[in-house]
Parts: C-alpha cells; structure tokens; sequence
C-alpha cells in the first residue's frame, strides 16, 4: 500500500503544480501498483490515463511506456490480436520519433517491442512468427551490447525452438543465454 501512497502523491503534486509530464507518470506508477497486484482492469485504467496524458503532450517516450504495459496486459488476457496492435503502434511511435523532434532523444530499445511480439506470438502458437521477431530482438540487443535483455531473447529463442520440437537447438540458444 504503500507504493500506491507515493506514488498518489506524485500525481497529486504533479497535478496540483500543472506539470503534465508528471501527471503521465503518476498515473503510470499507480499503474504499476495494480500490476504488481495483477489487478489489470484497474491497471489498464490508469496507463489508458497516462497515455492520454502522454499523447496530449507528444511525450512520444511516454506513450511507448504505456502502451508497452498495455499490451502486456492485453497479452495475459488472451487478446493476442490486440497486444500486437499495440506493440505495432510503438514500433511505429519510434519511426515517428526519428522523423523529427521528439522526446526520444537517445532511448532506443525497439528491441523490447520485437521481444513483446515474439512472446505474444508464442502464446498464439505462431512460432514462426514468434521466432522471426524475438531474433530481431536478440540481434538488437547484440548490436547495442546489451546483454542482459540479448540473454533474454535468446531464452525465448530457445522458448520457442523447444516449442517446435527443435530440442538441440533449444538447448542451443538456452546455452548462450545462460552465458
């Protein structure tokens, strides 16, 4: 309970003060609070807020936030189709952000997004798919040495390799990500 008193209390300041930025967030981290209780109806109000929030100020690293907690929850629904959309639109908010001003600045992890669609796929049982976007994952992560989120997606490779009766493979890709 706590957590969700802090967090309150920064939107609460963010609103009172008029700082938009922080009233995104605050709804975001009172988000967070209903997600980590896997409450996601309540979740899903507070970042539907925040992204709200994010769009009516172009904060266009603010929307990928939201959208990618979004989708998740839309992922442990069961509503695959929508998860994707959703994961679709951020990959589409960071061409957008490369385009011209924004508030992206350096962040880039586009990786995410392609991670999130191979998981999603995974769970649709479109392994194909699945393995198409969580490479581009892994291949992202390299690139940019980020090795934690690149074990990440080489867990899920080897995932989803298990998934198709490719065991060698999967034990495989399970190595390198141990590594």
């Amino acid at each position: 309970r706590k957590a969700r008193d802090y967090a309150e209390l920064g939107l609460y300041i963010s609103q009172d003060i008029g700082y938009d930025k922080g009233i995104g967030a605050g709804y975001m981290q009172v988000g967070n609070y209903f997600v980590n209780r896997n409450e996601l109806d309540s979740a899903g109000f507070y970042y539907l807020k925040s992204l709200s929030i994010y769009k009516a100020i172009n904060s266009i690293r603010g929307q990928i936030f939201a959208n990618y907690t979004l989708a998740d929850i839309q992922r442990s629904r069961g509503n695959y189709d929508s998860a994707i959309a959703i994961v679709n639109a951020n990959i589409a908010l960071y061409a957008e952000g490369e385009k011209g001003e924004s508030d992206l600045g350096n962040f880039n992890l586009i990786g995410a997004e392609y991670n999130s669609l191979g998981a999603i796929y995974m769970d649709k049982g479109s392994y194909r798919l699945a393995l198409q976007e969580t490479l581009k994952a892994a291949r992202f992560f390299e690139e940019i040495k980020d090795k934690v989120r690149e074990a990440d997606a080489l867990k899920q490779v080897g995932d989803i390799e298990y998934a198709l009766g490719n065991y060698q493979s999967s034990l495989s890709y399970c190595e390198q990500a141990y590594k």
